[in-house]
């Protein structure tokens, strides 16, 4: 419930709250051992932080994705890949940007995801 707080915090511009509201978040789902929300606190907090103008928040969008393809989360996998990908566009050489698509298109074709 906190990551999903956190979110709406974020897109309602609020990112210093995200980020606030994200810590609790994640902090719960290590507690707990939830890595799928664990993936989703990191990926709302990152996307704060990005926002914010701290390009730290990629090492959380990163971690995130790591997380979520380690957990089996695949929903949460995509959108970290995804999410990933629309941080590097513009930020990257257009090797760096294809490579996370790529992955992206990978994960979800091999397990029989929409692409």
């Amino acid at each position: 419930m906190l990551a999903l707080v956190s979110s709406f915090r974020g897109l309602e511009g609020e990112y210093e709250e995200a980020i606030r509201i994200g810590g609790e978040a994640l902090a719960a789902a290590e507690a707990l051992g939830l890595e799928e929300f664990r993936a989703a606190a990191l990926a709302t907090r990152g996307f704060a932080r990005i926002d914010l103008g701290d390009d730290g928040g990629i090492g959380d969008l990163e971690q995130s994705r790591r997380v979520a393809v380690g957990a089996g989360a695949l929903p949460e996998a995509a959108r970290a890949c995804n999410n990933l990908g629309v941080v590097l566009y513009g930020r990257e050489s257009l090797r760096g940007r294809s490579g996370c698509w790529r992955r992206r298109r990978r994960f979800r074709s091999e397990r029989a995801m929409w692409t």
